[in-house]
């Protein structure tokens, strides 16, 4: 039987998505990944790996201030039964222009969304974002959505289009430092980055106002300075530092004003810690699995109450919480996602090409 030939676009190289995509691979497909910037565009130190069990190919985009201007070489998309693409705001006009060719091609179109409905964009981008999005699922035969959020973006700009849906994974640690079942929770921490949109300042107030002097909060991605002395700084950790980070805390906080995710939530909970994620971040899903009381608001008053309440956990609550956790993380596994996209792939392919095997 022929493989079916899947291409995807992708802006960079992550390491979360090569594993996803080495999965993929073995789900009896061709699978071809495109990229169009490299991850120094976002201030990423990932280097792609070798070897890797899928093709890959760079093509050149260029920056017009936001944009990024790309093409795609007809050899690279027109031999394929399915183009994935994505709904990204800086390429979505290079987007819709490779759509417009894949249709003339009979190729057929997947539309990767992770936007979330987002207040806290201005309204000017919130309009560009909804019209190239618009524009894009005009262009699209179905979607692959990455969270409930997305989904939801996704139907209040079309009422019939295909939604499929789809979980965000990170591979699993090498290695897992060894826990106390149990233990209380009384180490907090972040990790990512500073801007205004992650809420960081915020949290740090929050924590401020609880008086236990036996708490901590440990902030890493960054370096800053606070003058409570319960604070601590890790700067940028990654590799072992960032194991070690992970070890050294209890619970990791992501109190987003928006996040379409948030990938560091599943990295926590794939460590043995617990989680706490705001009701605007696409993660907080996973988190109400396994206590919707750790989803927290995004005010102070707020984020303050969800760490007095995860302070409080006894022994027993704790050992529930964990149980919890790992059980929700069996449906967010490498393996899970993949399952998750060649499902996806497989549903109403075209009627000449074959149906993938289970």
């Amino acid at each position: 039987m022929t493989q079916p030939r899947v291409v995807i676009l992708q802006n960079y190289y992550t390491p979360y998505r090569a594993a996803l995509f080495t999965e993929l691979r073995t789900k009896n497909l061709h699978l071809r990944v495109i990229y169009y910037q490299i991850p120094e565009n976002e201030g990423r130190k990932w280097r792609p790996a070798e070897d890797l069990p899928y093709e890959s190919a760079r093509v050149p985009s260029r920056q017009f201030r936001k944009l990024a201007l790309f093409t795609v070489p007809k050899a690279l998309f027109a031999d394929a039964d399915t183009v994935i693409l994505l709904d990204d705001n800086p390429s979505s006009l290079s987007m819709a222009l490779l759509a417009l060719r894949c249709r003339l091609h009979g190729v057929r179109r997947l539309l990767w969304v992770e936007h979330i409905p987002d207040s806290f964009k201005s309204r000017a981008k919130r309009l560009y974002q909804n019209l190239c999005s618009r524009m894009l699922l005009m262009l699209s035969d179905a979607t692959i959505c990455f969270s409930q959020m997305s989904a939801a973006y996704v139907r209040a700009l079309d009422r019939t289009i295909p939604i499929n849906p789809m979980v965000q994974a990170t591979p699993e640690p090498n290695q897992l430092s060894p826990r106390t079942p149990g233990e209380p929770i009384r180490r907090f921490g972040y990790l990512g980055s500073e801007g205004p949109r992650k809420n960081v300042d915020t949290l740090i107030r929050a924590f401020s106002s609880l008086a236990d002097p036996n708490l901590e909060l440990h902030l890493a991605g960054f370096n800053g300075h606070s003058d409570d002395p319960r604070v601590h700084w890790h700067g940028y950790v990654d590799g072992d530092a960032r194991e070690r980070f992970f070890a050294g805390i209890d619970i990791l906080v992501l109190p987003s004003q928006a996040d379409p995710w948030g990938l560091v939530i599943n990295e926590a909970l794939q460590r043995g810690c617990l989680a706490i994620a705001s009701n605007r971040c696409g993660s907080s899903e996973l988190v109400a699995m396994i206590d919707e009381r750790l989803v927290t608001g995004t005010e102070q008053n707020e984020i303050a109450t969800t760490l007095a309440y995860a302070r409080t956990l006894d022994r027993g609550t704790v050992i529930r919480l964990h149980a919890r956790a790992c059980a929700a993380m069996t449906g967010y596994s490498i393996e899970a996602a993949a399952t998750a996209m060649h499902d996806a792939i497989a549903r109403g392919h075209r009627p000449a090409l074959a149906p993938l095997a289970t």
